[in-house]
């Protein structure tokens, strides 16, 4: 390689350099002093952090120009939004991993051990026909169990009979499932099937500011400011102002709840 190519290459190399935003440059504070190959490491408080040829050393942050403290906060900024970004993609894999174990477990659960002797089948029917029920109306309070039996006998005559219309329904508090980065949280009712689970969608009160579970998972409470609030623990007999969603899955779904006592 001849003197001008490498004199080439290393320019288009330091070109390269730059654009990228790897190397330093030279700081003149405001009372004058040059420091070389200098970058900012830190700001706190009123003080900066410069890591440049002769060590690092901290200056008052009225020595360095606004537009350089400027450029390493926006960097600052795009950094750790990157690694917020990174946190929910792991925080989304895991709970899609926690998801397929539930349902993983819920099989096993579902299917029979092949050694034991079957029982005998009982089939569990809804207390009424559904074409002996009247219209559904707001005021009205249904038994969840109810309307899971409604579904499993005849899924196209229950959409029919209860599907988007709002009315209470009553059951027994099987467990919570908070949601992470929004302000909703569902409420399972215990279900007649294994196979069809109640879940009631619940948003926050405009004045909490969190609301997760406690006791592993038994109790159910609300942040407000510095104060907690007791919403509901597995195992209390409920009634929910609420909308029917219908079958989503194997899930039945409610939405727009309200908790009427």
């Amino acid at each position: 390689m001849n003197c001008r190519r490498f004199g080439s290459f290393i320019i288009a190399g330091t070109i390269c350099l730059a654009a990228a935003g790897l190397g330093a440059e030279d700081i003149m504070t405001r009372s004058g002093k040059v420091l070389k190959n200098a970058e900012i490491v830190a700001i706190e408080g009123d003080r900066i952090t410069i890591r440049h040829d002769a060590g690092t050393e901290k200056v008052p942050a009225a020595e360095i120009p606004e537009p350089l403290q400027k450029r390493f906060r926006d960097g600052e900024i795009k950094r750790k939004a990157d690694e917020v970004e990174k946190l929910r993609q792991e925080l989304a894999r895991r709970e899609a991993e926690v998801r397929k174990l539930k349902d993983e477990n819920e099989r096993l659960t579902r299917e029979p051990d092949p050694a034991a002797p079957t029982p005998p089948r009982v089939v569990e029917k809804p207390p009424t026909p559904i074409e002996q029920l009247p219209e559904v109306k707001a005021g009205d309070v249904i038994d969840a169990r109810d309307v899971v039996l409604y579904y499993e006998t005849d899924a196209a005559a229950a959409d029919r009979r209860f599907r988007k219309k709002t009315f209470q329904i009553k059951g027994v508090v099987e467990k919570f499932e908070p949601k992470m980065f929004a302000r909703l949280y569902d409420v399972l009712l215990e279900s007649p099937k294994k196979s069809v689970g109640v879940v009631c969608k619940f948003s926050y009160a405009d004045r909490w500011n969190a609301v997760y579970t406690k006791e592993h998972g038994r109790v159910l409470v609300a942040k407000e400011r510095q104060s907690e609030t007791r919403l509901l623990k597995t195992g209390d007999a409920v009634t929910i102002r609420a909308r029917c969603e219908g079958l989503k899955g194997s899930d039945l779904e409610f939405s727009r709840c309200e908790l009427v006592r």
